[in-house]
């Protein structure tokens, strides 16, 4: 049994997949433009968030869930064959990006993590995508969300 999609939800599924089909086979210093019509906006995503032969999901060993919240999910790994470094994995479903017009928010957190480093910042050390996933993964630090920090220091 199947269930019935809206044709919203269908439009949505068909961008999710257009953007990852976007980028498919692309060279990492290429870039692409999309529109997000719900802002009026061209966004600009590199074209190394695909998987064009250098690193994917199964490269990674999945150790356990750190965190999940409306967009996905954060999970620490290890990089297998790798010298044992934890990261944590951020991945983030298409369709729930495309459905809260967070396409244009989603590329600047990756530029911003690509361009920065700083001793108070983790650093983005992989991006990558699956036909319906982005996937970053970043230095893992044990601890907590700051937020978390932040919120029980304020009271």
């Amino acid at each position: 049994m199947g269930t019935k999609m809206s044709k919203a939800g269908k439009e949505k599924k068909a961008q999710a997949k257009a953007l990852a089909k976007a980028h498919k086979g692309k060279p990492d210093f290429d870039h692409d433009d999309h529109h997000d019509a719900a802002h009026n906006t061209t966004i600009t995503l590199d074209a190394s968030w695909t998987n064009n032969g250098k690193i994917c999901i199964d490269d990674f060993q999945l150790l356990k869930v750190l965190g999940k919240g409306s967009f996905g999910k954060v999970m620490m790994v290890r990089k297998k064959g790798g010298d044992g470094t934890l990261f944590a994995m951020k991945t983030l479903r298409k369709a729930a990006l495309i459905k809260r017009n967070q396409l244009l928010h989603t590329a600047t957190e990756r530029n911003i993590l690509q361009n920065i480093q700083h001793p108070f910042l983790v650093n983005l050390i992989y991006a990558f995508q699956t036909e319906d996933k982005l996937y970053m993964v970043l230095d893992y630090m044990g601890g907590g969300e700051l937020f978390f920090w932040l919120k029980k220091h304020r009271r």
